[in-house]
């Protein structure tokens, strides 16, 4: 169940949903089966807010393993949420390769660094991808046993050099680019990182705390929403009110690397919008 939750604006009202504005009250809407609209009254106020999140909540409970989305005017409510928030991960992990060649235009002549906790099929497709397409790989992980197994399988099957380590002085201290793949804040500010280093983090969470550091986080991405997709969301009211990256992930649970009918448009950073200029200086 997917459940998006939006400010009031320009929507057509019965008389029942009149009445529970007044009242202070959600109104609920349903799409179909699989997805609902819950429409809020844009005030920020203590009282107001605590009183419909209590609403809210009891809802949400109703639906198992449901998950939200939270509109652009109402993203300071999604830590008091009860639920699985969406906040379009998925969509940056698809456009990796994307935002990779946005970064640098040598792809080829580059040492990528992945940060991993565990050994994760997730992470082994995409060491699996990028392998023909860096100039080497290097895994920090915790898990180097495991990994180590996979650096021997791929330079034997295809005779790509990929590292596995774990030192904290020394892992990070001439990585250029880094992908977090589950590292926290605290997790990646324990490693010497290089402080000119560009950071593509895929957790949920941002990271924007690390001690010296004067490179670019990538925190997220925005997509353009065309055709099919866009008018679905256009039909419901619901376009222009969240971001196209998090609409797209609603609508399609697995998205592969390099997903064709995603057009990145900007990368987000700690600051907003990320202009090509910073990255050019900091990759030169």
């Amino acid at each position: 169940m997917i459940i998006y939750i939006k400010e009031l604006d320009n929507e057509k009202l019965n008389l029942i949903e009149k009445v529970k504005l007044k009242l202070n009250r959600p109104i609920f809407r349903n799409i179909d089966d699989n997805r609902k609209v819950i429409i809020l009254l844009n005030k920020n106020e203590e009282k107001y807010e605590t009183k419909i999140l209590n609403i809210v909540n009891r809802k949400l409970q109703k639906y198992k393993d449901c998950k939200v989305v939270m509109s652009k005017k109402l993203t300071r409510l999604q830590d008091k949420i009860q639920a699985k928030i969406i906040k379009g991960k998925l969509v940056e992990k698809a456009l990796l390769d994307k935002i990779l060649q946005l970064i640098t235009k040598k792809l080829r002549a580059q040492d990528l660094y992945i940060l991993s906790k565990t050994y994760d099929i997730e992470v082994i497709k995409m060491i699996e991808y990028f392998a023909e397409k860096v100039k080497t790989i290097n895994i920090i992980t915790n898990e180097i046993e495991k990994y180590k197994r996979l650096e021997d399988k791929i330079y034997t099957e295809k005779g790509i050099l990929i590292t596995v380590a774990n030192n904290k002085k020394k892992s990070l201290k001439r990585a250029n680019i880094i992908i977090n793949m589950d590292f926290n804040n605290d997790e990646i500010n324990s490693y010497n990182v290089n402080r000119r280093a560009i950071i593509v983090n895929l957790i949920d969470s941002k990271i924007d705390k690390i001690t010296g550091f004067e490179g670019i986080i990538v925190n997220n991405v925005q997509v353009e929403l065309d055709g099919e997709i866009r008018k679905f969301f256009e039909n419901h009211n619901l376009y222009g009110y969240f971001e196209d990256s998090i609409l797209y992930e609603t609508v399609n649970s697995v998205i592969p690397i390099n997903d064709r009918n995603l057009k990145l448009k900007e990368l987000i950073g700690n600051n907003g919008i990320i202009r090509y200029d910073e990255i050019k200086s900091i990759v030169e």
